[in-house]
């Protein structure tokens, strides 16, 4: 695969905030199991983590005076802390949102260590030579991987969400996302 074709799927997870997460594994013989349906739970010393180190975060959250809704600590396909906070329970489904950020940074650190993008300095719209992109600027030709990152594209984006119906909806989610 091209540089570019990589390196533009990267760049379209940070985009459009999804990450469709597998194990990172070569084969299925790597470890003991992988979760389909369910996870297993492990103790911290099996996983090789420091358990009062877990221990201590929870209470942390506990005494922060913002919230924290839920935490789930796994490692090698195994839950080895969770821990739920004010209103939430386990059962309750939970939009992950902005937490998606956390994973697709952890994936450009591995694309740039990889050799896939040279550093967060590069300029987005070199991923995407072959597209015409509408009300092209300064703004955008100056956007860089770190402005992603940080959510500081300059993009306008509406605070009412109105336009996620509209990306959702579009023939070519990337387009639609260059051409804001």
């Amino acid at each position: 695969m091209s540089r570019f074709f990589n390196t533009s799927l990267v760049l379209a997870l940070i985009l459009f905030s999804c990450l469709m997460t597998q194990p990172l594994l070569t084969t299925q013989s790597e470890v003991e199991y992988w979760p389909t349906e369910g996870w297993l739970e492990s103790s911290p010393r099996n996983q090789e983590m420091d358990g009062k180190l877990l221990n201590d975060m929870v209470d942390y959250i506990n005494d922060l005076t913002v919230t924290v809704d839920s935490i789930v600590v796994i490692k090698n396909g195994y839950i080895v802390k969770e821990g739920y906070f004010g209103l939430y329970e386990a059962s309750w489904k939970h939009a992950l949102w902005s937490v998606t950020k956390s994973f697709t940074c952890t994936l450009i650190g591995i694309a740039i260590k990889e050799g896939y993008i040279e550093s967060v300095n590069e300029k987005v719209l070199d991923f995407f030579p072959d597209r015409n992109i509408s009300n092209l600027d300064s703004r955008k030709e100056a956007m860089e991987i770190r402005h992603l990152l940080a959510m500081s594209t300059g993009m306008d984006y509406p605070s009412d969400d109105a336009i996620w119906p509209s990306w959702m909806g579009s023939d070519d989610q990337v387009q639609f996302i260059l051409d804001l």
